[in-house]
Formats: C-alpha cells, sequence, structure tokens
C-alpha cells in the first residue's frame, strides 16, 4: 500500500468515525425527547401545574417597540444606519416637497379666482346684451354678484400686493453652440457637458416655454459657469443671482389693474429665474406665471394668465 493510498484510508476512517458519533448523539438526543413527553403528563397530575421545561417553552407576548426605522437600526447595526447628514438631506427633501404641495393649492385657488372673475365679467356682459327674438326664458339662476361675493369671502380673495414680490425660485439653464458646458448652482449641474448645437437650430421661438427645473429658496450662492467654445476658447463667469434680483420683485408686464383678486392678496407662485449659455454671451431672465382678469386668448378658458419671458442681465466674455 502506497503512502498516498494510506492517506486515503485515513481520511475516510476519520469520515466514517465522526458520521457514527454524529448518528448515536442524535439517536439519543431523539430517545430523551421521547421519554421526557412520556413522563410529563404524570408530572402535571402529581403537582397541578406545568413542569418548568413547559413552562419555559410556552409562548410569551413579544412587546413592540414602535419608533423609526433609523434609530432601531442605529441601535441594532450602527454600520448600517444612516448618517445624520443623509437624515437631514432625507427631510429637507421633504420640507421642499410640503412646500410645492401648498404651492399647487394656492396655485388652485388662484385659477379659481380668476375664473370667478372672469365668470363674473361675462355674466355681466351678458346681462346688458339684448334678448333675441322670441328666445325662450331664461332658467332662474343666483345673481352672479352674489356667487361672486360668496366665493370671495369662502377664498378671502384679496387685491394683490404690489408690487410682486418672491420669496423662492424655480432654477433652470440651457447651453448652446459650446463643445462643453457647467453651470453650477445650488449644489447641482444644470449644464451640459456634451457638445450643444447653435440656438438658430431651433428657430426663433426656442426658449419658449422655459421653466426651472429644481425649487430654492432666496438666494443660494452665486452661480459658477464653466465652457468652452467651438473656436476651443476656455471661459469662466460667476453670476451672482441674489445681486441681480436683491429687490426680490419679479419681472413682468402685467398692469396692476389687470391681475385679479387673489387669496390674501398673495401671488402663490415662485418665479423662474433662468440662465442661458450662448457661444460667448450669458444671459439671465425671468418667467412667472401672472393671472389676468381677461383671457389672453380670446376663446382660450385656459389663457388667463400671461409668463413672459423677461430679458435681466446680459453679459459678453
Amino acid at each position: 500500500m502506497t503512502a498516498k493510498m494510506m492517506i486515503y484510508a485515513a481520511l475516510a476512517s476519520s469520515a466514517l468515525l465522526s458520521l457514527s458519533v454524529f448518528v448515536a448523539f442524535a439517536w439519543s438526543e431523539r430517545r430523551w425527547r421521547e421519554r421526557e413527553r412520556s413522563l410529563r403528563p404524570s408530572l402535571v397530575a402529581a403537582s397541578g401545574a406545568l413542569p418548568a421545561t413547559a413552562a419555559e417553552d410556552a409562548p410569551h407576548a413579544i412587546p413592540i417597540q414602535r419608533r423609526p426605522f433609523h434609530e432601531a437600526l442605529l441601535e441594532g447595526e450602527p454600520s448600517l444606519a444612516p448618517s445624520p447628514r443623509v437624515r437631514a438631506i432625507s427631510q429637507e427633501l421633504a420640507q421642499r416637497q410640503s412646500k410645492r404641495e401648498a404651492e399647487n393649492d394656492e396655485m388652485k385657488l388662484t385659477h379659481l379666482a380668476a375664473a370667478a372673475s372672469l365668470g363674473l365679467a361675462a355674466c355681466s356682459h351678458s346681462s346688458t346684451a339684448a334678448k333675441a327674438p322670441n328666445q325662450p326664458p331664461a332658467v332662474a339662476v343666483p345673481r352672479s354678484e352674489e356667487t361672486y361675493a360668496e366665493m370671495r369671502t369662502r377664498l378671502n380673495l384679496q387685491p394683490v400686493e404690489w408690487p410682486l414680490k418672491f420669496k423662492q425660485h424655480n432654477f433652470g439653464a440651457r447651453c448652446y453652440d459650446t463643445l462643453a458646458c457647467q453651470v453650477w448652482y445650488a449644489g447641482f449641474d444644470h449644464g451640459d457637458r456634451d457638445p450643444t448645437p447653435p440656438s438658430s437650430a431651433y428657430g426663433p421661438g426656442y426658449l419658449d416655454n422655459w421653466n426651472g427645473s429644481i425649487s430654492f429658496d432666496n438666494f443660494p450662492s452665486p452661480a459658477e459657469v464653466t465652457w468652452q467654445t467651438r473656436d476651443g476658447g476656455e471661459h469662466r463667469a460667476e453670476i451672482d443671482i441674489g445681486e441681480i434680483f436683491k429687490d426680490e420683485l419679479i419681472r413682468h408686464n402685467v398692469p396692476r389693474e389687470d391681475i385679479p383678486e387673489l387669496p390674501i392678496g398673495k401671488l402663490g407662485t415662485a418665479a423662474n429665474i433662468l440662465l442661458e449659455v450662448n457661444d460667448r454671451t450669458i444671459r439671465v431672465y425671468m418667467r412667472a406665471m401672472i393671472p389676468t382678469r381677461h383671457l389672453q386668448i380670446p376663446g382660450n378658458q385656459y389663457s388667463d394668465f400671461r409668463d413672459d419671458l423677461i430679458l435681466v442681465k446680459t453679459a459678453t466674455y
């Protein structure tokens, strides 16, 4: 028998011995539990109570502690728990979400108030119009003045505060005719790292329907803009949004008398501050939705507002 075969034989004997020990242990454990079950009824009858083993096996109610998941995780597995900074960021995002929901509610009230104003004007106009001959009798409806007065009280409609101001703004940036463009504002990159076509490729209305994408309180640190033009030139600029709009006035083209009464007299929308990088030129705009008493497009019931794009600042590098 070679040495290799002797080693294999020793390993096989060791494995067989271990298996025999395990089988013997399992068999003795099973016999012990069977004997314990057979003796349990006699013990209960003699003492009139459950033995200690049965009492230990009896299920117990587990008290439930209701607390935030991150607190329990911090106690049980500190390495997996979120850091205080992560929790702070989550709370900040939740607060921003609640603010946006509040703004949406105010927006609905503003549209409702504007619709009421337009309805009142339409009813007043129709009441003065001449009746056509052979016209069937009209169905009795509540007077428009009474309806408007009730709505005015319910929504607490008041003349708008003047001049219009904003405490929050939505920021957005676009790059045109650049090889690379980065617009760093409030911890976000709003630029485009890929080459961008010239604005002429989109036609004269290339800025139509442009609005900001992220909402901020007034005002974060200045925007840092770095970009490369198609001639290879590299540029860098710092645009101080807070300095440009330090008066917090909304730029718009709506006269005061054309704005309807609003809930508590406040404009419930955030202004849009927009930054355009176009070749060597940077332009800063403002766009805000301002409700109006009259339809801007006759016959279009959804045109009771203006959102003109207002150029505020231009710089060429």
